[in-house]
């Protein structure tokens, strides 16, 4: 397993009992974003991770408040 891997893989399991929890864990990467989250194998009945990457189209120079900023 590369470094890499194994930075993601350590990650994942200090963030574990917040997966279990059913929390859906967002990680900003250089070049787009990880989307972690569990749900429940209809075959096994045992959660499962389920992860999305997804490559960023285009970059905004906006946080989170910028654009919520009538709700904050």
């Amino acid at each position: 397993m590369n470094v890499k891997l194994e930075q993601l893989d350590r990650y994942l399991l200090t963030r574990e009992n917040r997966l279990n929890a059913g929390d859906v864990l967002t990680v900003k990467l250089i070049d787009g974003m990880l989307t972690v989250y569990k749900e429940k194998d209809l075959e096994s009945g045992k959660k499962k991770h389920v992860t999305l990457v997804e490559k960023f189209d285009d970059q905004l120079d906006m946080t989170i408040k910028d654009l919520l900023v009538n709700q904050l």
